[in-house]
């Protein structure tokens, strides 16, 4: 549960840093994050994150990802995100689960808001590491650790994909972008580049949702998403934070 009353703590937990010593987990105060995004310390969001971790669970098979969730929706604190995303309409929904592997990168061109309902690491990448709407390598990538409470908002262009887990149980974490965002594409939209087209267009994956993905990952490359993140697919082990 988060409330005014807690302070933040921003310091990467020393089980989490032992459990993982050949990865530099950064915090996310940490100046490097400047790069991918910015804190928004005053935007308030308790209500909405006890909403969320009363009524979602951790489902030790899989992620999930709810784009909107009318309940979340609902809240007066919503209001504030919308100025982020410059006055459109916003969907309020959430990415659970025990995810440890990167497994894949994709980008939004808009603003992604991310409030974390549990502990959870974000690995991160520039745009410029995509080379030629083709491939990135997984060494490009920041890791970042997110405390429960914070309050977040990713660029526009910025590579991500799921967070994983920092604790055993797994993680929680509120995610709002514009309305539309991440629904299947419309019939007659192609993901698939002509030789002549715009080479991006082969990343298309779903509305405003741009993604590569490491070979390894067969539950995305099935689904023909382009496997273009190379080297190792990066992993987190989780510690046990109380």
């Amino acid at each position: 549960m988060v409330n005014e009353s807690v302070t933040i703590n921003y310091s990467v937990p020393a089980a989490l840093a032992a459990a993982n010593p050949g990865t530099a987990i950064l915090p996310l105060d940490d100046p490097a994050f400047a790069a991918y995004g910015r804190i928004l310390d005053g935007l308030r969001a308790e209500e909405l994150l006890e909403l969320a971790d009363r009524t979602t669970s951790v489902n030790p098979e899989g992620n999930v990802y709810v784009p909107g969730v009318p309940e979340f929706e609902a809240l007066a604190c919503v209001r504030n995100f919308v100025p982020v995303f410059g006055g459109m309409p916003v969907q309020v929904g959430y990415c659970n689960g025990p995810n440890r592997t990167m497994n894949g990168l994709e980008y939004h061109k808009t603003p992604e808001l991310c409030a974390a309902v549990t502990e959870s690491v974000l690995f991160l990448c520039p745009y410029t590491a995509l080379r030629n709407f083709d491939t990135c390598d997984t060494s490009a990538a920041s890791v970042f650790y997110i405390p429960r409470g914070a309050v977040f908002v990713l660029d526009p262009l910025v590579l991500h994909l799921s967070p994983c887990a920092a604790r055993r149980e797994g993680f929680k974490m509120i995610i709002v972008l514009p309305r539309g965002t991440n629904l299947p594409l419309e019939d007659g939209i192609s993901a698939a580049a002509s030789p002549e087209g715009d080479p991006e267009s082969r990343l298309l994956f779903k509305f405003n949702k741009w993604m590569i993905a490491h070979p390894e990952r067969t539950q995305l490359t099935s689904q023909g998403v382009h496997p273009g993140l190379l080297g190792e697919n990066r992993c987190i082990n989780p510690a046990g934070l109380d």
